[in-house]
C-alpha cells in the first residue's frame, strides 16, 4: 500500500476517472464540463489542470498512443465548451450532450493510457 501510494502522481492518475465520474453530473454549464474534463486529463497525463488548452493536452495523449480519432474528439469537447465561455452564457448549449462524450472519451483514454 505504501508503495502504491508513494508516487503521488500515479495515484492521481488512478483518482481522474473517479473524480470525473463524480464532479460531471453536477455540471451546470459547459464551462463546468470543461474544467472537469480538464481536471480529468491533468491527473491522467501528469500535468497541472488550471490553465490547461488543447495545445498542451494533445502532444502528450499522442505520445501515450491515443488514436487521432480520440484525439480529435478531445479538440471538439474543448472548442464546443471554449465557444461557451467566449460567446457568453449558454451560447454553446447545454452541458449534457459534452457530459456523455467526456465520459465515453474518457474511458477511451484510460483504456489506453496507464
Amino acid at each position: 500500500m505504501r508503495r502504491r501510494n508513494a508516487d503521488p502522481l500515479a495515484v492521481a492518475s488512478r483518482k481522474a476517472l473517479p473524480e470525473l465520474n463524480q464532479r460531471l453530473p453536477e455540471a451546470v454549464s459547459l464551462d463546468h464540463v470543461l474544467e472537469a474534463f480538464r481536471g480529468y486529463l491533468g491527473g491522467k497525463l501528469h500535468l497541472a489542470s488550471g490553465a490547461l488548452t488543447f495545445k498542451d493536452v494533445e502532444a502528450p495523449l499522442l505520445k501515450q498512443g491515443v488514436d487521432k480519432a480520440t484525439v480529435a474528439a478531445v479538440k471538439q469537447i474543448f472548442e464546443t465548451c471554449e465557444v461557451s465561455r467566449y460567446a457568453g452564457g449558454n451560447a454553446g448549449g447545454t452541458p449534457e450532450s459534452p457530459t456523455q462524450d467526456c465520459l465515453e472519451l474518457a474511458r477511451k483514454i484510460e483504456a489506453i493510457v496507464k
